[in-house]
């Protein structure tokens, strides 16, 4: 995407929250993740919140699925980014129960191109050493829509091919 599209996206909406991407649509949240720009390695850093918007696998594939997921039943508060220079990172998932709170799930974080649209996104790769076989399966994608505000894809692999 080009600098002007992302512009036009921020004067659209300046002071787009995350609440807003909650109302939109698939479609409408596809299209801003493939005009939107990849972050910047350090544009990610510290503890940020997450929420789960929509999704094709089971518990997010419905409206309902995705209101549990968020709804606090589950430990997920997040994830903690650290920048390791201009081009690497990493970080974990924050599981928080209570006042039980710890960091597992580690990733690591470059630029890459997007498996969605092909464009350069903010990657978080989970095949490191120490996580589990299935966790080491998933792969996830940033892009920056507004100030502070990103927009992912979760992918896993499945029989050798990532599927969203």
């Amino acid at each position: 995407m080009s600098a002007e599209a992302a512009t036009k996206i921020r004067e659209f909406k300046p002071s787009l929250q995350l609440d807003d991407l909650q109302s939109m649509s698939e479609q409408e949240l596809d299209d801003m993740f493939l005009s939107s720009p990849a972050p910047a390695i350090e544009d990610l850093n510290g503890d940020m919140k997450g929420r789960v918007l929509a999704g094709i696998s089971f518990p997010v594939n419905s409206v309902a699925g995705v209101k549990f997921v968020n709804s606090g039943w589950l430990p997920w508060a997040g994830k903690n980014y650290v920048p390791l220079d201009s081009e690497n990172g990493e970080g974990k998932n924050r599981i928080e129960i209570g006042p039980f709170k710890t960091k597992t799930a580690y990733f690591k974080t470059y630029i890459s191109p997007s498996l969605f649209g092909g464009k350069p996104c903010f990657t978080l790769d989970y095949d490191q050493e120490g996580n589990i076989g299935a966790l080491r399966t998933v792969r996830d994608e940033l892009k920056k829509v507004s100030d502070n505000l990103f927009l992912g894809r979760a992918y896993f692999k499945w029989q050798g091919e990532y599927k969203f």
